[in-house]
């Protein structure tokens, strides 16, 4: 920024004195964005399109690249954004785009849309982020009623808003949906183990007590063939004693 002179000659004493000013450059915006217009939104959708090349590269991390995106709305913007604001609020685009979009995918769900769906759509297209390579329609009321209340965004919040939607990003979260779906299935693996080993087990018992009845039976009997013999055996002796008499 340059300083301007300019002299002011007094008409009474003659003298010459300098007022100095700083003129504002008509290129950066003053002010800064505290509610997010839907021109502001989308001037942020065509400022990514222009850096989203960048993104997922080794050398270049996600600050430095929403650094470059604030830089490129600062430029076209009547108001001023910093890199974290342009970051919180793309996180919000992202989570609303792939819940619409899921929506979409699902069997049996009527077709939704937004506002930003076309520029979200032309911008990130089949982004991973996004559109889920598995869907699946689980069909309950507890779905569509999370579909429903995510729908209510206030696509128009502030900067200071932005910060509920958190630091992890669209890619955390699928890794984290990933991690939690591998867990639910072991741990339905697990339980039909049991289930299976309960069985076995059940099983086991039955056949056991099957057999131990057997023996006792068989013991019964033996002990019943004894016992007529040993009737049998007095009979005779009695039969002998009364013979002799």
């Amino acid at each position: 920024m340059f300083m301007s002179f300019v002299e002011d000659c007094s008409p009474v004493s003659g003298e010459t004195s300098q007022i100095m000013y700083h003129p504002s450059p008509a290129s950066q915006p003053s002010r800064t964005l505290e509610r997010w217009e839907d021109k502001h939104v989308r001037l942020l959708i065509e400022s990514y399109q222009k850096f989203k090349d960048l993104m997922g590269k080794a050398d270049i991390t996600k600050k430095s690249v929403f650094d470059k995106i604030a830089e490129e709305f600062n430029k076209h913007s009547d108001l001023r954004v910093t890199g974290e604001q342009c970051l919180r609020k793309w996180k919000k685009l992202e989570t609303k785009q792939k819940e619409i979009e899921d929506n979409n995918r699902q069997t049996g769900r009527a077709t939704q849309t937004w506002k930003f769906h076309k520029e979200m759509e032309e911008c990130i297209g089949s982004n991973a982020n996004v559109t889920p390579v598995f869907t699946f329609d689980t069909g309950s009321s507890s779905s569509s009623s999370a579909l429903s209340g995510s729908s209510q965004m206030d696509d128009d919040d502030d900067g200071s808003d932005d910060s509920a939607s958190g630091s992890v990003d669209s890619r955390d979260k699928g890794k984290t949906a990933l991690s939690s779906n591998a867990g639910e299935r072991k741990s339905v693996k697990r339980k039909r183990k049991s289930r299976s080993s309960a069985s076995e087990m059940l099983q086991f018992l039955k056949e056991y007590g099957e057999k131990c009845e057997k023996v006792e039976e068989e013991k019964i009997s033996l002990l019943r063939a004894m016992q007529k013999e040993k009737n049998d055996f007095f009979g005779q002796l009695l039969s002998c004693l009364k013979e002799k008499k």
